[in-house]
């Protein structure tokens, strides 16, 4: 539906319509673009207490010939119109008044006669697999789950699709971004009708839409419910499957020492901080000279001020006792521990983090129980996808909403995106050019 005003419209399209005079008075135009190549009806019925005159023209622009649909009195006085549309392709809507001076507000109502999807029920749900986006399209889906789950129990015009986990990880599925519904995902294991409870559920995650987290095993199918909160509600949108990964707090930041990009991750353990890096492309980051060491602590560690933090690197002993090596895989030419370390202090200490007072290195065990460790995530290749800004592997509006929460932080150095050295709007137009770039 869209609203319509022509309280100060004058009359500006030719007298070829379908009244008497072949005039639509005091005149309003739409663009419109069907979604889909199907039958629409196009119509003002009951949404005012004018006589309306409504016209359809193929293309867009100011129309150079006859409409293809014209309606006068259909619905009482008020107009309405049906006609088959093709998908993708543009119309002009003229809406307006049969009496000369006459003007209103109105509603202008675009309803499809959907066939149903072919995922619409449980049984027939559409078969997916690995980390992608794949197509919703709920329009003309009816509501056949169970009322067994979040938002207040039903999920309404729902489909179904049954995926296969690529690995043994944590993953996300979401309609993040991708359309204006208030939505609602349910997961269920296993493939087929669900017999019990979801696993996962979510209402609301990113404003009205919906992200759901779950663990999955490697080789196993989940089937995912997705649909409206509120019933009769259709959309089309995307489904998103991907490796959840902490949030990221800092980066991409790229280092003017060797021009490798960094991330700095919420604090986690060293063994889930490396399992992290690498689903993003990378490593715990390797440090191969004392500038390196510096610009990590000064430049990545304090990226916004901060000096309380400590922060994993990639080197460690956990295969051999003082057998340090690299995640990485590069061999060990430089080292910075501080005094009296390596200790492995209690026999649990093979993990190396720089401590938040000096840039002097500690070993320490996989999760230790005083101050929090931030992984600190370095990529040595180019980066793929340079307005992935929260470094989880998709550019999506969550990349968005974070480069515009850092930009606008005057302690987040993460939003200088040029790498100039200031963060302005240089940096929030080069970051909008990258996110509207397709990934190589």
């Amino acid at each position: 539906t869209f609203g319509l005003d022509s309280t100060s419209a004058d009359t500006d399209g030719a007298a070829d319509v379908c009244t008497f005079s072949g005039l639509i008075n005091q005149d309003v135009w739409f663009q419109w673009t069907a979604l889909a190549t199907e039958t629409v009806t196009i119509g003002l019925c009951g949404s005012t207490g004018n006589d309306t005159v409504l016209a359809v023209y193929d293309g867009s622009g100011c129309p150079g010939g006859a409409p293809i649909a014209c309606s006068d009195d259909e619905c009482g006085t008020q107009s309405s119109v049906s006609l088959s549309v093709v998908s993708g392709q543009t119309y002009m809507i003229r809406v307006g008044s049969y009496y000369e001076g006459d003007t209103m507000t109105a509603t202008l109502t675009i309803d499809g006669e959907h066939a149903a999807p072919a995922n619409d029920h449980c049984d027939s749900a559409e078969a997916i697999s690995g980390y992608s986006s794949f197509a919703v399209d709920t329009r003309g889906s009816d509501t056949d789950g169970a009322a067994d789950t979040c938002g207040g129990g039903t999920i309404y015009q729902d489909v179904w699709f049954v995926w296969t986990a690529p690995a043994t990880e944590n993953v996300s599925v979401d309609l993040c971004g991708s359309t204006d519904n208030d939505t609602i995902i349910a997961v269920y294991d296993g493939a087929g009708c669900p017999g019990g409870s979801p696993i996962a559920c979510n209402d609301d995650s990113c404003n009205f839409q919906s992200k759901a987290t779950f663990s999955a095993t490697a080789g196993a199918t989940y089937t995912i419910r997705v649909g409206s909160y509120n019933d009769g509600d259709t959309m089309t949108a995307t489904l998103t499957t991907k490796k959840d990964i902490p949030g990221v707090i800092a980066g991409p930041i790229v280092s003017p020492i060797n021009g490798h990009t960094y991330y700095m991750l919420e604090a986690t353990s060293w063994t889930q901080g490396e399992s992290n890096a690498v689903a993003m492309g990378g490593h715990l980051a390797t440090i191969r000279n004392d500038e390196e060491n510096s610009w990590i602590y000064n430049s990545l560690m304090q990226f916004d001020g901060q000096q309380f933090r400590r922060g994993w690197i990639g080197l460690n002993d956990v295969e051999l006792q003082d057998n340090y090596v690299w995640t990485s895989g590069e061999p060990v030419t430089f080292t910075n521990w501080g005094g009296g370390e390596p200790n492995h202090a209690n026999g649990t200490e093979f993990y190396a983090q720089i401590p938040w007072w000096a840039p002097d290195w500690n070993d320490n065990s996989d999760l230790p129980g005083d101050d929090p460790t931030y992984p600190l995530v370095e990529i040595t290749g180019p980066a793929g996808c340079p307005a992935d800004f929260d470094g989880d592997g998709t550019v999506d509006f969550f990349d968005y909403d974070a480069f515009v929460q850092c930009f606008e932080d005057p302690n987040c150095t993460g939003a200088d995106f040029d790498h100039d050295g200031t963060t302005d709007f240089f940096d929030y137009d080069a970051f909008v050019v990258a996110f509207e770039t397709p990934c190589p």
